[in-house]
């Protein structure tokens, strides 16, 4: 028993004030957080349910958890898609997930083509540095198979593939640092933001098909891995301009709450 519930029941911490989604998410953790955090974890999931962001969302990774078990846990479907840890990967408790620049990364077990809201032509990325000491513009957050990456880049800009076989490159930022997020909303439109900001768009890259390939975070198997440190990633269908604010805006919530942002 924890705190009057049985451990790892949904319904004793939905009936604790907690949403469904919170609660599920609870359940799935073997060391529960504190009040405080669920309080915060149970806001920022209501609040992205109430911007209409959660229902598209089909992976969503708060890598800044107090526990690598939690941090690896799909706060989405808590059930399905943990983290798996490949090569060299360094968890820093209420901080996040590096990679060791060389063969690390973090294999999140979902397939571009499983069904989910990710689509071909309705995709987002989304990501979360907190802590950087990569420059290599080569360097990103997401990949899969060629088609996708979220490449955090200062000198060129940002860019990245939302199913595509040619890298898109939209504004430039001042650092590596904080959210970026590129949503795919038809077959020729990708849209970008930095920091909870429009960064560009472009309507000149076809879309491709979707193949078996997982998304993986922090590097692909044994080339252009990171040193970035993710606190936070997700993926899912497209998102509207305002949509990706408003996931950029709740995180930011979180992540500052913690320590982490």
């Amino acid at each position: 028993m924890l705190g009057g519930y049985r451990f790892g029941n949904a319904a004793a911490y939905a009936g604790a004030g907690y949403s469904a989604a919170a609660s599920a998410y609870f359940a799935a953790m073997s060391s529960q957080p504190d009040a405080t955090r669920k309080g915060l974890i149970n806001t920022l999931i209501e609040g992205l349910t109430t911007d209409g962001v959660w229902s598209k969302l089909d992976l969503f990774y708060l890598l800044a958890s107090a526990d690598v078990q939690s941090a690896r846990l799909n706060a989405k479907t808590p059930a399905a898609n943990t983290i798996t840890e490949n090569a060299t990967c360094t968890f820093t408790p209420d901080r996040g997930y590096t990679a060791d620049g060389v063969l690390g990364y973090l294999d999140t077990g979902l397939a571009r083509n499983a069904g989910g809201n990710y689509a071909q032509n309705s995709a987002s990325l989304f990501s979360w540095i907190n802590s950087s000491t990569g420059t290599t513009e080569a360097v990103g957050t997401f990949y899969c198979n060629n088609a996708v990456a979220l490449l955090p880049d200062t000198a060129t800009g940002l860019q990245g593939r939302v199913n595509q076989t040619s890298t898109a490159t939209f504004g430039n930022p001042a650092n590596r640092l904080g959210s970026r997020c590129i949503s795919r909303t038809a077959s020729t439109t990708t849209n970008a933001q930095v920091a909870g900001v429009a960064s560009g768009s472009t309507s000149a890259i076809v879309s491709s098909a979707l193949n078996a390939s997982n998304f993986l975070l922090l590097g692909e198997i044994g080339t252009s891995n990171s040193l970035d440190r993710l606190a936070c990633a997700a993926v899912g269908g497209g998102l509207s301009g305002t949509e990706m604010t408003a996931l950029h805006n709740r995180v930011s919530t979180y992540l500052t709450a913690i320590g982490a942002n």
